[in-house]
C-alpha cells in the first residue's frame, strides 16, 4: 500500500511524467551532485504556447490529449541527441514540463532545446492543431554576474614612501632649497609621488567660474 502511495505522489496520473514534488527533490539531489564534483548541470523549462486556446475552442478532452502526445515526444530517448535515459523528464504545471538534464553544459543544453522544439512543431497533435512550445535554459554553474563582469577594474593605489628613500631625497636637496621648503607651508591633499596624482585631474578639465 504504501508504494502504491508513494507511486502516485511521484507520477502524474494524466502524462505518467514525475511530478512536481518529484522533480523538487531530484533536483536537490542533482545540484548537491553538481557542487560536490564540479559537474554540469542543465535544465529546460518548456511552456506549450497559446494552450489556453486549445481547451477553449477544441475542449478539455483534446486539451488532455494534447498533453499526454507532448509528453511522449518530450521522453522519447530513442535519439540520444534529444533526452537520454538519465534525464529527468516532469509536469511542472498545467502547460508547463521541465527537463533535468545531469551533466550537461550549457551549450548541450541550447542544442537540446531546439531539438525538441522543432520536433514538437513536427508532431501532428490530436485534434489536429500544430502545437509549439517556448524553451527556457538555466545551466550551473552559472557565468559571472553582469555586475561583476562589467564593473571597471580598482584603481592601483600608490604606496607611501618608505622612511630609507624620504631621507635620501631631503639629504640629496641643496640647503637653500631646504630651508626655503621649510618655510613653505605643505598644501593639503599633497600626493607622495607624481604618478599618485588624483583621480578628478585625470583626463578631466574644470572650468573656472567669471
Amino acid at each position: 500500500m504504501g508504494h502504491q502511495l508513494d507511486a502516485l505522489t511521484l507520477r502524474d496520473p494524466l502524462t505518467g511524467l514525475y511530478t512536481h514534488r518529484a522533480f523538487q527533490e531530484r533536483l536537490r539531489e542533482e545540484v548537491a551532485r553538481a557542487l560536490r564534483y564540479g559537474q554540469p548541470m542543465s535544465l529546460l523549462v518548456c511552456d506549450i504556447d497559446g494552450f489556453a486556446s486549445v481547451n477553449y475552442d477544441l475542449g478539455y478532452q483534446i486539451g488532455d490529449d494534447i498533453l499526454r502526445r507532448l509528453a511522449v515526444v518530450l521522453q522519447e530517448d530513442d535519439s540520444p541527441d534529444r533526452v537520454r535515459g538519465s534525464d529527468i523528464v516532469a509536469r511542472y504545471s498545467g502547460e508547463e514540463f521541465v527537463l533535468l538534464l545531469p551533466e550537461t553544459a550549457k551549450p548541450g543544453a541550447l542544442t537540446k532545446a531546439a531539438r525538441l522544439r522543432d520536433a514538437v512543431a513536427a508532431t501532428e497533435m490530436p485534434g489536429g492543431r500544430k502545437m509549439s512550445v517556448s524553451v527556457g535554459v538555466a545551466c550551473l554553474p552559472r557565468t559571472l554576474p553582469i555586475r561583476r563582469a562589467c564593473s571597471p577594474p580598482p584603481r592601483p593605489r600608490c604606496a607611501a614612501p618608505s622612511a630609507a628613500a624620504r631621507g635620501a631625497s631631503t639629504s640629496s636637496r641643496p640647503a637653500t632649497t631646504a630651508r626655503r621648503q621649510s618655510r613653505r607651508p605643505a598644501p593639503r591633499g599633497h600626493a607622495h609621488s607624481a604618478a599618485c596624482a588624483r583621480p578628478s585631474s585625470i583626463g578631466f578639465a574644470r572650468t573656472r567660474s567669471g
